[in-house]
C-alpha cells in the first residue's frame, strides 16, 4: 500500500506510525515502547527519515520520499494498519492507487521536459 504524504508533516506520520506499531520478537530488548510526542519525533526526523525498529517497535517505513509504501509496515503490525494510524492524525488521507501514480509519474515528466 502506498501513500502521499507530500504535504503531511512528516513528524507527525512518524508519530502515529510508532504510537500504532506492536513490540516485535526480541525488540523489546532494545526499547520500552513508550508513546512518542511530536517533539521527539522531529528531532528523529532531523537525523534520519528510514526506521526499521524504534525503540523496541517495528516500524520498517522511509518517510523520506513524497509517496510513504507501507507493506513491510503492515506485514508486522496488521494489514491496513499504516493507514489506518496515519488517518488518526490525517483522516483524509488514502490509498493511493495506480491511476494516482501514474498522474504523478506523468507530472514529474512533465515538469522535467519544461
Amino acid at each position: 500500500m502506498k501513500v502521499l504524504i507530500k504535504n503531511l508533516d512528516k513528524a507527525m506520520v512518524l508519530m502515529a506510525l510508532y504510537n500504532a506499531s506492536k513490540m516485535q520478537g526480541a525488540s523489546f530488548i532494545g526499547g520500552n515502547g513508550s508513546p512518542m510526542d511530536k517533539e521527539q519525533a522531529e528531532k528523529l526526523i532531523k537525523k534520519d527519515t528510514d526506521f526499521d525498529y524504534l525503540n523496541g517497535k517495528v516500524m520498517k517505513v522511509n518517510l523520506g520520499g513524497d509517496i510513504l509504501e507501507l507493506w513491510l509496515y503492515d506485514r508486522d503490525n496488521g494489514e491496513g494498519a499504516g493507514l489506518r494510524a496515519i488517518q488518526g492524525v490525517y483522516p483524509d488521507v488514502v490509498e493511493m492507487t495506480q491511476a494516482d501514480l501514474d498522474k504523478l509519474q506523468a507530472d514529474g515528466r512533465t515538469k522535467r521536459d519544461v
